[in-house]
């Protein structure tokens, strides 16, 4: 699936994220994110869903942006909520392939890659889902704030992350 790789780094660098974070004393890469009500956030149409409380927005690419959200029927359980950006609804095609990504996301049984709970769509058309909320750098960001700090992977610390990225292929 489309973001197989971006979940799969997510769960694997949660492991070397619990590792860092004890090294430092605390969340290494935790990002402080936008407030969803702050600058960006007309990309996600309001209410999304009556059933979501939007907390601070995560991350944004191309195609979707994630939002750390609540989900209020299940006593405010923490999950990820990705939407797909509403310009993206005039092309042809888009929701489908957003849709799709859900899924075929979803079928992947593996501790290493983040679990998938819903999917709807907003009041405004747009697609979107919730998995797993993991409060740790993903793999790449893990990886950026090593390099960052002139401390690259050790030999040692690769073995693990490689074979669990393995085993969620």
């Amino acid at each position: 699936c489309a973001d197989l790789q971006q979940l799969t780094v997510a769960r694997v660098g949660e492991e070397a994220g619990r590792r860092a974070a004890g090294e430092a004393g605390g969340e290494v890469g935790a990002e402080a994110g936008r407030e969803a009500e702050g600058e960006g956030a007309n990309i996600l149409p309001k209410p999304v869903d009556p059933r979501y409380r939007l907390r601070r927005r995560l991350g944004e690419g191309a195609m979707a942006c994630v939002f750390e959200a609540e989900d209020l029927r299940l006593g405010g359980r923490v999950v990820a909520l990705k939407v797909l950006n509403t310009s993206l609804l005039e092309i042809p095609g888009m929701q489908t392939r957003f849709e799709r990504e859900f899924s075929l996301c979803a079928s992947v049984d593996s501790p290493h890659v983040v679990k998938l709970y819903d999917s709807g769509q907003s009041p405004g058309g747009a697609p979107f889902y919730t998995m797993e909320y993991l409060p740790f750098p993903n793999l790449d960001e893990f990886l950026a704030d090593r390099s960052a700090r002139g401390r690259g992977l050790e030999v040692g610390e690769a073995g693990p992350i490689l074979l669990q990225l393995a085993e969620a292929m």
